[in-house]
């Protein structure tokens, strides 16, 4: 079976192979492996969280955020390229709060969620970073538990995983004026949980800043 009819095979079933070996890739590809199993982020999904992470990082300093870490593989992504910056993590580590009916699908290509989904460990995922620099772990719903601990402060970076229309809204809600200009808001699930793709079109909508679609089901907003 060679690499042409691979291709056009994926092609035809509407999905595409990507090419990690270049030399500026591998090194990051190859992490992303070793935290897959605490990843909840496609390959390519990862490698975007981490050189988007990196490239903010490269011209601004400043505090970064993750709101929804589950079991911390998306973290330590954010943790290796943010430099010496400081990025503040919280989730409820209870799972999910209660769910509306735009969080539910019965499309295969939808995200149908559910109270507690994606429940985790606080300890266990606490002591998987515990030799990261700088980078703050809290328990509960954010935020309406843990925001007088960043609410102050400015941010250059966002990622939201949070899965459902209300967090999505309360996190944008509270972080859009809180980031610097040039500053990023990536999110995970806004091509596959219809309650994420209407918190931010609905957010964004009479802002001049637009939404990005990316190649998985990210997406991303940088900050005027």
């Amino acid at each position: 079976m060679n690499k042409e009819f691979i291709w056009n095979y994926l092609t035809k079933k509407n999905r595409c192979l990507l090419n990690y070996n270049y030399p500026s890739k591998k090194p990051i590809f190859e992490l992303i492996k070793l935290v897959n199993d605490r990843l909840y982020l496609w390959g390519a999904e990862g490698y975007q969280l981490y050189t988007t992470v990196r490239d903010v990082c490269v011209k601004k300093k400043g505090n970064l955020a993750e709101v929804g870490c589950y079991l911390g593989g998306s973290t330590m992504l954010i943790s290796k390229a943010k430099g010496n910056n400081t990025l503040y993590v919280f989730d409820t580590f209870e799972g999910l709060p209660e769910v509306r009916s735009i969080d539910k699908s019965k499309n295969k290509w939808e995200c149908d969620f559910f109270k507690g989904e994606f429940k985790a460990d606080y300890k266990d995922v606490k002591n998987f970073l515990k030799k990261e620099k700088k980078v703050y772990i809290y328990k509960g719903i954010f935020p309406q538990k843990n925001k007088e601990i960043i609410e102050n402060k400015k941010f250059i970076f966002v990622h939201l995983d949070v899965d459902i229309y209300s967090s999505t809204k309360d996190c944008l809600e509270f972080f859009y004026p809180r980031m610097e200009s040039g500053g990023v808001i990536l999110s995970h699930d806004y091509s596959t949980a219809k309650g994420v793709r209407k918190a931010f079109d609905e957010f964004f909508k009479d802002k001049l800043e637009s939404v990005f679609e990316l190649a998985g089901s990210q997406c991303m907003v940088v900050k005027k």
